[in-house]
C-alpha cells in the first residue's frame, strides 16, 4: 500500500514529511528516532453499515444487539492504537452545526445483546451460532483489523461473521 511505502521511506530517511494516518504507521518511531511524530485531530471515522433489507437485520432488536455487542473502546485501544474516541453519531465535533454532544454511545453489554437476540427469536444452533453475517471491508489497516475485532466480539453473542476483504483495486468494483 502507498501508506506503508510512505512510512518506510520516512523511517529510512528518504522522505522529510508524510501524512500517513496513524493506525497504519509503523510505531517504531516511538523508540528513540530522528523522526518527529505528531498526531492531530481529524474527522475521520469508521462505521458499521447494515443492510436493513436482509433478515435478520430487518429486526431492530438484532441491530440493537449488534450495537451492544461491539466494544468500541476495544477497537480504539486495539486496531486504532489508542488514537481516537468512540463516535456518538455520524458527525464529529468539528462539524459544529450538526454535532449533537448529548448523543451517547450504545453501552457495551454482551448480556443485553444476548437478551435482545433471544427476544428477536434467534436461537443458538450449531456451535452456539444464531446466524451468520457477511462483513465486507477494505483489505488494509485498520479496516481489516477492526473487522477481525468485530468478528470476535459478535461471535461471543452467537453471531457468526464471514469477513470478505477486498484490495484497493477491487474495492470500487465490489
Amino acid at each position: 500500500l502507498r501508506e506503508a511505502a510512505a512510512a518506510e521511506r520516512l523511517l529510512a530517511g528518504e522522505a522529510d514529511y508524510t501524512l500517513v494516518r496513524p493506525p497504519s504507521f509503523d510505531y517504531r518511531v516511538a523508540a528513540p528516532s530522528p523522526v518527529e511524530y505528531r498526531t492531530l485531530p481529524t474527522s475521520a471515522r469508521y462505521y458499521l453499515s447494515m443492510n436493513l433489507r436482509r433478515a435478520p437485520l430487518t429486526d431492530q432488536r438484532v441491530r440493537h444487539a449488534i450495537a451492544a455487542a461491539v466494544d468500541r473502546d476495544a477497537i480504539v485501544k486495539g486496531p486504532l492504537h489508542g488514537l481516537g474516541v468512540p463516535a456518538t453519531g455520524w458527525y464529529t465535533p468539528d462539524v459544529e452545526w450538526a454535532y449533537n454532544p448529548n448523543t451517547r454511545v450504545p453501552e457495551y453489554d454482551e448480556r443485553a445483546a444476548r437478551r435482545l437476540l433471544d427476544a428477536a427469536g434467534t436461537v443458538p444452533g450449531v456451535e452456539g451460532r444464531r446466524f451468520e453475517l457477511t462483513l465486507v471491508v477494505l483489505d488494509a489497516p485498520p479496516a481489516r483489523d477492526i473487522a477481525h475485532v468485530i468478528q470476535q466480539q459478535l461471535a461471543r453473542v452467537g453471531i457468526g461473521v464471514a469477513v470478505e476483504r477486498y484490495s484497493v483495486a477491487e474495492w470500487p468494483k465490489r
